[in-house]
């Protein structure tokens, strides 16, 4: 889930305000084919992402980071629409889309657990 995560991981970063977190994960995001108009959307917390700028599947996992960083709860809608896009992934490696639905939530997780610590300290 290479671009998913980093796509996930820099969101998380935008809406805590951690520089530091998108700094060592921008070129993440790079490494996996995302352009610098893309990596702008990721990081404009304030305005939706312009229709065709990022894949379904790519805005799907934004929708996941944001929900669940902002509001921590994330509605069945976006969870049905993560899975969905999800779906030919797991397909194509051979996992249960379950598995990868749980490293959507652990990744983002994680990173909402330590982006404002180290905002604290840049």
């Amino acid at each position: 889930m290479s671009g998913e995560v980093a796509t996930s991981e820099i969101r998380v970063a935008a809406r805590n305000h951690a520089a530091y977190e998108w700094i060592h994960h921008e070129h993440v995001g790079r490494s996996h084919g995302l352009t610098t108009s893309q990596l702008w959307a990721i990081r404009d917390t304030i305005h939706p992402p312009q229709l065709n700028v990022l894949s379904p599947l790519y805005s799907a996992a934004l929708a996941f980071a944001d929900h669940s960083t902002v509001h921590v709860k994330v509605p069945q809608d976006v969870m049905s629409d993560l899975q969905q896009h999800l779906q030919p992934l797991a397909s194509s490696v051979n996992l249960d889309v379950a598995d990868l639905l749980v490293e959507a939530a652990a990744v983002v997780a994680t990173y909402n657990m330590v982006s404002p610590s180290w905002s604290l300290w840049t």
